[in-house]
Protein backbone atom coordinates (compact mmCIF):
# COMPACT_ATOMS: atom_id res chain seq x y z
CA UNK A 1 0.00 0.00 0.00
CA UNK A 2 2.47 2.26 0.86
CA UNK A 3 4.73 1.53 -2.39
CA UNK A 4 1.33 2.36 -4.09
CA UNK A 5 0.65 5.88 -2.65
CA UNK A 6 4.74 6.67 -2.81
CA UNK A 7 4.02 6.20 -6.75
CA UNK A 8 0.97 8.28 -6.80
CA UNK A 9 2.53 11.19 -5.55
CA UNK A 10 5.73 10.99 -7.45
CA UNK A 11 3.34 10.67 -10.33
CA UNK A 12 1.09 13.81 -9.15
CA UNK A 13 4.77 15.87 -8.61
CA UNK A 14 6.13 14.91 -12.07
CA UNK A 15 2.60 16.16 -13.67
CA UNK A 16 3.14 19.19 -11.67
CA UNK A 17 6.13 20.41 -13.02
CA UNK A 18 5.75 18.92 -16.84
CA UNK A 19 2.54 21.29 -17.15
CA UNK A 20 2.75 23.63 -19.51
CA UNK A 21 1.37 26.99 -19.01
CA UNK A 22 0.03 26.87 -22.87
CA UNK A 23 -3.03 25.06 -21.37
CA UNK A 24 -5.41 27.02 -20.70
CA UNK A 25 -8.50 25.42 -20.03
CA UNK A 26 -12.13 27.31 -19.73
CA UNK A 27 -13.59 28.12 -16.57
CA UNK A 28 -14.98 25.99 -14.07
CA UNK A 29 -18.71 27.16 -14.65
CA UNK A 30 -21.71 25.94 -13.42
CA UNK A 31 -24.81 28.60 -15.50
CA UNK A 32 -24.62 27.01 -19.10
CA UNK A 33 -22.27 29.41 -20.09
CA UNK A 34 -21.41 26.96 -23.08
CA UNK A 35 -17.82 25.57 -22.25
CA UNK A 36 -16.12 22.38 -22.35
CA UNK A 37 -12.56 21.85 -22.31
CA UNK A 38 -10.18 19.26 -21.46
CA UNK A 39 -5.78 18.14 -21.95
CA UNK A 40 -6.03 14.79 -23.88
CA UNK A 41 -2.46 13.22 -23.85
CA UNK A 42 -0.80 16.94 -23.21
CA UNK A 43 -2.70 18.94 -25.49
CA UNK A 44 -5.52 21.06 -25.17
CA UNK A 45 -9.20 20.26 -26.46
CA UNK A 46 -11.84 22.91 -26.70
CA UNK A 47 -14.86 23.67 -28.01
CA UNK A 48 -14.50 24.95 -31.06
CA UNK A 49 -16.46 28.39 -31.08
CA UNK A 50 -17.03 28.34 -34.72
CA UNK A 51 -19.19 24.81 -34.84
CA UNK A 52 -22.74 25.27 -34.74
CA UNK A 53 -24.18 25.14 -31.20
CA UNK A 54 -27.85 24.29 -32.06
CA UNK A 55 -29.09 20.43 -30.70
CA UNK A 56 -30.71 18.78 -33.13
CA UNK A 57 -32.50 15.15 -32.73
CA UNK A 58 -29.87 13.24 -34.30
CA UNK A 59 -27.16 11.48 -31.52
CA UNK A 60 -24.57 12.13 -34.38
CA UNK A 61 -24.97 16.26 -34.52
CA UNK A 62 -26.77 16.23 -30.82
CA UNK A 63 -24.62 18.87 -28.73
CA UNK A 64 -26.27 17.42 -25.54
CA UNK A 65 -29.44 15.39 -25.30
CA UNK A 66 -31.85 13.18 -23.25
CA UNK A 67 -34.06 10.48 -23.55
CA UNK A 68 -35.43 8.77 -20.77
CA UNK A 69 -32.58 9.52 -18.26
CA UNK A 70 -29.67 9.46 -21.42
CA UNK A 71 -27.61 12.35 -21.56
CA UNK A 72 -24.70 13.10 -23.64
CA UNK A 73 -22.34 15.75 -24.95
CA UNK A 74 -20.88 15.69 -27.72
CA UNK A 75 -17.90 18.34 -28.44
CA UNK A 76 -16.69 17.83 -32.18
CA UNK A 77 -13.84 19.39 -33.87
CA UNK A 78 -11.51 18.49 -36.46
CA UNK A 79 -9.20 16.61 -34.71
CA UNK A 80 -11.67 14.16 -33.13
CA UNK A 81 -14.59 14.54 -30.60
CA UNK A 82 -15.09 13.11 -27.30
CA UNK A 83 -18.39 12.08 -25.69
CA UNK A 84 -19.91 11.33 -22.33
CA UNK A 85 -23.02 9.12 -22.47
CA UNK A 86 -25.32 7.65 -19.40
CA UNK A 87 -28.18 5.61 -20.73
CA UNK A 88 -31.09 4.04 -18.34
CA UNK A 89 -29.41 6.41 -15.51
CA UNK A 90 -31.11 8.95 -13.71
CA UNK A 91 -28.09 11.98 -13.44
CA UNK A 92 -27.82 13.11 -10.09
CA UNK A 93 -26.15 16.47 -8.82
CA UNK A 94 -23.49 16.25 -6.45
CA UNK A 95 -22.34 13.03 -7.99
CA UNK A 96 -20.08 11.07 -9.17
CA UNK A 97 -20.46 7.88 -12.14
CA UNK A 98 -17.66 5.72 -13.08
CA UNK A 99 -16.98 5.77 -16.81
CA UNK A 100 -16.61 1.92 -17.86
CA UNK A 101 -18.03 -0.24 -20.52
CA UNK A 102 -21.24 1.10 -22.29
CA UNK A 103 -23.94 -0.93 -20.95
CA UNK A 104 -26.99 0.15 -20.03
CA UNK A 105 -27.58 2.03 -16.13
CA UNK A 106 -24.21 3.24 -16.35
CA UNK A 107 -21.96 6.05 -18.04
CA UNK A 108 -19.40 5.75 -20.42
CA UNK A 109 -16.79 7.80 -22.31
CA UNK A 110 -16.24 7.45 -26.32
CA UNK A 111 -13.52 8.83 -28.49
CA UNK A 112 -13.48 9.19 -32.16
CA UNK A 113 -10.24 10.23 -33.88
CA UNK A 114 -9.73 12.44 -36.91
CA UNK A 115 -9.51 9.23 -38.93
CA UNK A 116 -13.01 8.10 -37.59
CA UNK A 117 -11.80 5.33 -35.37
CA UNK A 118 -14.14 4.97 -32.69
CA UNK A 119 -13.20 4.02 -29.49
CA UNK A 120 -14.76 3.41 -25.80
CA UNK A 121 -13.84 3.50 -22.02
CA UNK A 122 -13.89 -0.48 -20.77
CA UNK A 123 -13.99 -2.04 -17.52
CA UNK A 124 -10.19 -1.98 -17.52
CA UNK A 125 -9.86 1.17 -18.95
CA UNK A 126 -12.01 3.44 -17.13
CA UNK A 127 -12.40 7.25 -15.54
CA UNK A 128 -15.08 9.35 -13.77
CA UNK A 129 -17.65 11.95 -14.49
CA UNK A 130 -18.87 14.21 -11.71
CA UNK A 131 -22.36 16.08 -12.32
CA UNK A 132 -21.53 19.38 -10.09
CA UNK A 133 -25.30 20.93 -11.67
CA UNK A 134 -28.33 19.30 -13.18
CA UNK A 135 -31.09 21.96 -13.45
CA UNK A 136 -34.06 20.56 -15.69
CA UNK A 137 -35.63 24.36 -15.42
CA UNK A 138 -32.97 26.04 -17.15
CA UNK A 139 -31.80 22.80 -19.44
CA UNK A 140 -28.06 23.08 -17.93
CA UNK A 141 -25.73 20.31 -17.03
CA UNK A 142 -22.09 21.14 -15.21
CA UNK A 143 -19.56 18.97 -14.25
CA UNK A 144 -16.00 17.48 -14.44
CA UNK A 145 -14.21 14.05 -16.21
CA UNK A 146 -11.24 12.22 -16.89
CA UNK A 147 -11.09 8.57 -18.30
CA UNK A 148 -8.36 6.48 -20.00
CA UNK A 149 -9.03 4.90 -23.53
CA UNK A 150 -7.32 2.50 -25.20
CA UNK A 151 -6.75 1.97 -29.15
CA UNK A 152 -6.83 -1.46 -30.88
CA UNK A 153 -2.80 -0.44 -31.41
CA UNK A 154 -2.67 -0.37 -27.56
CA UNK A 155 -2.04 3.26 -27.19
CA UNK A 156 -3.61 5.09 -24.75
CA UNK A 157 -5.80 8.24 -24.91
CA UNK A 158 -5.62 9.85 -21.45
CA UNK A 159 -8.07 12.87 -20.98
CA UNK A 160 -7.51 14.87 -17.87
CA UNK A 161 -8.91 18.12 -16.41
CA UNK A 162 -12.38 17.17 -18.26
CA UNK A 163 -15.14 20.38 -17.40
CA UNK A 164 -18.45 21.46 -18.96
CA UNK A 165 -21.09 23.91 -18.47
CA UNK A 166 -24.11 23.55 -21.25
CA UNK A 167 -27.43 23.93 -21.91
CA UNK A 168 -29.36 20.66 -23.03
CA UNK A 169 -32.53 20.62 -24.98
CA UNK A 170 -35.01 17.31 -24.36
CA UNK A 171 -35.47 14.72 -26.79
CA UNK A 172 -38.77 13.53 -27.52
CA UNK A 173 -39.77 10.26 -26.06
CA UNK A 174 -39.54 7.00 -29.24
CA UNK A 175 -42.06 8.41 -31.88
CA UNK A 176 -43.91 5.67 -33.28
CA UNK A 177 -43.87 5.58 -37.28
CA UNK A 178 -47.11 6.74 -38.72
CA UNK A 179 -48.86 4.00 -40.67
CA UNK A 180 -50.07 4.60 -44.41
CA UNK A 181 -52.70 1.73 -44.06
CA UNK A 182 -56.00 2.59 -44.67
CA UNK A 183 -58.46 0.57 -41.29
Amino acid sequence: MRKIAGLLLMSLFCMCFTCSDDLVLPPATTEGEDIFGCVVNGELFVKNHEYDNRSFYSSDSAKVYRRANEYEYRNSQFDGEISLIAKKLNLEQGKTYPLAAPKAGQAHAEMTTASGQKYTTTDLNTGAWTITKIDKTNRIISGYFWFDIETVDNDVYRVRRGRFDIKYFDLPLEVKPISNKMH
